[in-house]
């Protein structure tokens, strides 16, 4: 069962190796056993995610009510929280978190001295702005559905503004999107994961301030 997107995290193999993963053609794998010592659970790290199983220990046969995703047992909900602990320790220790989000917000207060802005109650998204107050970046955490792609989960974006022609040349539809609830012809919606082109993005994000400030110039 996938529990947990990796899309945003570097994996340390050393680390990972260390901790007791064991190394096969599809990924790593980790066997635990749980304070229920009838069971012990099943950790795999393979592409952009952490999945985990859990299997009787004397049967090897799945436990199916850890799979129902609103069980009421306590006795499921206790092996969950002990599992839970157990991916945010193995996070911890074997990967490093890729916070593309925070690196590009930390460069717009660098270079423009632009504090983000939280219109929303949902504070995963913010707006960065310029001194006259127009929007140059979109922050937003959203599904991975509604950028169209087939994963379960949320990814965080940026939406900037580029110029039509820009914008066409861009879109891949992997790591540039045509802008999420903004217009189309002249924003772009970056996609901020592990993939990123770091320095591509904050080029981006450098010619939206200008064209920006650039349209507000002019209408000056």
């Amino acid at each position: 069962m996938k529990y947990v997107d990796l899309a945003q995290y570097e994996l340390k193999e050393i680390a990972l190796l260390k901790y007791g993963f064991i190394k096969q053609s599809s990924g790593y794998v980790y066997i635990q056993p749980l304070h229920q010592e009838e069971y012990h659970c099943q950790i795999q790290v393979f592409d952009y995610e952490i999945a985990v199983d859990v299997y009787d220990t004397y049967d090897n046969e799945q436990f199916l009510p850890f799979y129902v995703k609103h069980s009421q047992s306590a006795y499921v909900a206790e092996m969950k929280a002990e599992i839970d602990q157990l991916i945010t320790e193995i996070l911890s220790v074997c990967f490093v978190k890729c916070d593309i989000k925070q690196q590009l917000i930390s460069f717009a207060q660098d270079m423009y001295h632009t504090i983000p802005v939280y219109p929303w109650d949902n504070l995963s998204h913010c707006v960065l702005k310029t001194a006259e107050q127009k929007w140059y970046a979109i922050f937003m955490n959203i599904p991975y559905k509604t950028l169209g792609i087939n994963k379960q989960g949320n990814i965080d974006i940026v939406n900037v503004k580029a110029s039509p022609k820009l914008v066409e040349q861009l879109i891949d539809h992997h790591c540039y999107f045509p802008a999420y609830h903004m217009n189309k012809k002249y924003w772009l919606t970056v996609v901020l994961d592990r993939e990123t082109d770091f320095e591509k993005a904050k080029e981006l994000l450098e010619q939206s301030y200008e064209s920006v400030t650039e349209k507000n110039n002019r209408r000056n």
